[in-house]
């Protein structure tokens, strides 16, 4: 994105006063964010402004200023006005027109099979004057928008291109694609600070917003350093941090569900890993008793996270046996607290006689 491309499109606005804004199939909150935004703009500049979308807007999009209107075409004023009738071969013979009274009635006389159809039946529509000028927001290829408008009949209509997406064709007439950009909301956003149109609460709302989305709430790691300086001049003229309240419940309700099972087979496939899992810990348990382990990721010299009373009880040397004497093995009756006295005291070998009283 250069100074020329704004320039350029700084010409072709004042040059037309019907313009119109599109974006394309569905749109999230950067791209619609951004086109309300211009929308807004543009209007506020005095301008007449129309702005379409392919598909219909979906409720996530709701909280964004101007989101009512939005259109599937456009449709303004000076369009064609055009009366459809359901057509069979031999069912219409003549279609005319007469003036009575003011009015101008059409006349449609049946053939040898007859009218079909009931009044019911008959579609009024207004097919949009197409705008002089058409900013095009996140919109990859002209063909789709074909939806939106005839694309044939745009021979006379300029367009201006806004994009920061890769595999954009770089239609139209003044292209203004930056790859560097983490969202179409930052570009948008300098297009509107160079024109020099003022950006009130509603404005900055909506590119705020389309910043954030196309950001990932400034968590992704390509968020451009331009995305912050423009988040911050939005936030001075207003705008606030939202809290993604859907992606929140989403996400409580995997938790509460995790430990919830709706049926016996989820029960009983919990139960499976619960033991499992009990398994390998009575595994790796019993393994400490040969060997030790070291943490995961810690080196062999170092002691890793281990309590210190366990590895010095596991890192002491063990002590040797020492092979029992002539005399232990003699008097398997020793005490077990003495085994070491070579030389046991004559009264542990005479016979003990009780020298007390008894009271019954």
């Amino acid at each position: 994105m250069n100074e020329p491309s704004f320039s350029q499109a700084r010409e072709l606005i004042d040059n037309n006063e019907a313009i119109g804004i599109v974006v394309g199939k569905n749109p999230n909150t950067d791209a619609m964010g951004a086109a309300l935004a211009l929308y807004l703009s543009l209007q506020a500049s005095g301008k007449k402004v129309f702005i379409a979308s392919a598909t219909q807007p979906i409720v996530e999009l709701s909280n964004l200023v101007g989101i009512d209107k939005v259109k599937d075409s456009f449709e303004g004023e000076g369009g064609d006005l055009i009366v459809s009738f359901p057509y069979k071969e031999g069912e219409i013979d003549k279609v005319s027109y007469t003036l009575e009274e003011g009015f101008l009635n059409i006349v449609v006389k049946p053939g040898e099979l007859g009218l079909s159809f009931t009044e019911q039946d008959v579609i009024y529509r207004r097919k949009g004057q197409y705008p002089g000028l058409i900013f095009t927001v996140g919109v990859p290829r002209i063909s789709d928008l074909s939806s939106v408008f005839d694309i044939s009949a745009l021979k006379d209509t300029q367009i201006i291109n806004i994009d920061n997406g890769a595999e954009n064709q770089g239609y139209g007439d003044v292209v203004i694609i930056d790859l560097n950009s983490s969202s179409v909301s930052e570009q948008v956003t300098k297009l509107i600070v160079s024109l020099g149109f003022e950006i009130d609460l509603d404005v900055a709302q909506n590119l705020f917003s389309g910043i954030a989305q196309g950001t990932s709430n400034f968590q992704d790691i390509s968020t451009s350093p331009q995305a912050f300086e423009m988040a911050g001049m939005l936030m001075n003229k207003g705008a606030i941090r939202q809290r993604v309240e859907r992606m929140e419940k989403t996400i409580q309700s995997q938790e509460e569900n995790l430990f919830e099972p709706q049926n016996p087979g989820e029960v009983l496939q919990q139960l499976s890993q619960i033991q499992g899992y009990r398994g390998q810990q009575q595994k790796r348990f019993e393994n400490k008793g040969t060997r030790l382990q070291s943490p995961r990721g810690a080196s062999s010299g170092g002691q890793g996270n281990f309590p210190q009373k366990v590895q010095q009880n596991q890192l002491r040397p063990q002590k040797q046996e020492q092979p029992q004497s002539q005399e232990q093995t003699q008097n398997p009756d020793l005490p077990v607290g003495r085994q070491d006295l070579k030389n046991p005291p004559e009264e542990w070998l005479t016979p003990k006689v009780y020298k007390g009283s008894t009271n019954v």
